[in-house]
């Protein structure tokens, strides 16, 4: 199929042109304005729309099938570091598969398929029909571009593990995604030896470092908007439960100088976490304290202050309404009488059949979060703003519903 086939380099222009260092390392944490950004969006969607709209569907449902291919080829080169080898400069694929002790010759189709999805960018050569490929190993000279540079380890929005993650932890249940639709079964359990995913987690603790670095990858894509476009700073302590190695905790520290911070989850993460910000949040241990524990348990979760606020962010999206419900019994009840404030950052479905690139406002991976969508756990609920707010209603006491628990509120 693809990687057999010698076809022409196909993409756009801007993905291929030469482009400085500085350029691919940029740091996208701060995204354009949302104006212009919302209009490259829509933008992008009504091209969309007219290339469907053209295309015969057998093309386009066989395009949109073949996704798993454009998977396993990322993943290869992720977890082949093919990125962090040029980052010293174009090389050719047998240069390449030296450097990277592999196969040249199934390196330089892999990197080929890339090139036409448009990671990474080739150059040289006598490319097209008929072209050699003995002869193009060492002459077409693969680069960076601006999409390949993600996945360097160096990069400041890396999601290098976030690839790695999901193609070595989730795939397998995706891949049983029709058995748990016949059976309403838990499907990673099932193809993870009876285990849920925490449990997976906590026996491997390579997979678990894998999986925090992946979740501090993901709350880059979205952290700007949601550490600038609320007022932080009037809690005296932010406590981040569930922060798994908590760089959202420490934008909002560097965001709030007078705040103090508490990163809080499994005792094992916690331990990997207080390593990370020796190396990259040292200047705020100061104002940080680490504790472990079990956010179903109210007596290991950090007792509540007056002026503090536990953050919950995208925590919820992973449980089903009773599990939701108590966690924030726990939390409420680690709180007591303190005035606190519950502060629940998540994705939530606006509209449930809306096309996720037409949406300004949604993540990408919305429409892949609706309940019987998200095979790796057993029963996830990403709810609309509506169902979120009854789960909290359902958590406090019932003479509370109305006017919060006492000293507490939920934003």
């Amino acid at each position: 199929m693809i990687l057999g086939a010698h076809v022409v380099f196909l993409g756009f222009p801007s993905l291929y042109r030469k482009q400085t260092d500085a350029a691919l390392m940029r740091d996208w944490r701060a995204p354009p304005p949302n104006p212009i950004f919302a209009i490259g969006i829509r933008t992008f969607a009504a091209f969309a729309h007219i290339r469907a709209a053209l295309a015969p569907p057998p093309l386009t449902m066989f395009e949109l099938f073949l996704g798993f291919m454009r998977s396993q080829v990322i993943y290869t080169c992720a977890t082949l570091r093919v990125a962090d080898v040029l980052a010293a400069g174009p090389r050719t694929a047998q240069e390449l598969a030296e450097a990277l002790g592999v196969d040249a010759d199934r390196l330089y189709r892999v990197l080929r398929a890339a090139v036409q999805i448009g990671v990474f960018a080739a150059s040289g050569g006598c490319r097209g029909v008929g072209a050699g490929t003995e002869a193009q190993l060492r002459t077409v000279r693969f680069r960076n571009n601006r999409l390949s540079a993600v996945l360097r380890e160096d990069h400041p929005n890396c999601i290098k593990d976030m690839v790695c993650h999901m193609m070595e932890d989730n795939k397998p249940a995706w891949d049983a995604l029709a058995w748990g639709v016949r059976s309403g079964g838990d499907i990673f359990a099932h193809t993870h030896g009876g285990q849920d995913q925490w449990a997976y987690f906590q026996a491997s603790a390579r997979q678990e470092h894998q999986f925090s670095r992946a979740m501090a990858s993901v709350e880059h894509l979205g952290m700007h908007s949601a550490v600038t476009d609320f007022n932080w700073a009037r809690y005296r302590r932010l406590i981040d439960v569930g922060a798994a190695y908590g760089s959202f905790l420490a934008a909002l520290l560097r965001r709030c100088p007078r705040a103090k911070g508490v990163l809080f989850d499994q005792v094992q993460v916690v331990e990997r976490a207080r390593g990370e910000w020796s190396s990259k949040h040292a200047a705020l241990l100061p104002r940080t304290c680490f504790c472990s524990g079990n956010f179903f348990e109210p007596g290991s979760i950090p007792e509540g202050r007056d002026g503090d606020a536990y953050v919950f962010r995208l925590i919820f999206h992973d449980w089903d309404d009773g599990s939701t419900v108590r966690i924030l019994r726990a939390v409420l009840q680690a709180a007591g009488k303190s005035a606190v404030t519950l502060l629940i950052v998540e994705t939530v479905i606006t509209n449930e059949f809306c096309d996720s690139v037409c949406s300004s406002q949604q993540p990408a991976f919305r429409q892949a979060s609706e309940r019987g969508f998200l095979p790796h756990l057993p029963r996830a609920d990403l709810a609309g703003e509506a169902v979120l707010r009854a789960r909290i209603a359902a958590a406090l006491p019932a003479a509370a519903r109305g006017a919060a628990a006492p000293g507490t509120r939920t934003s």
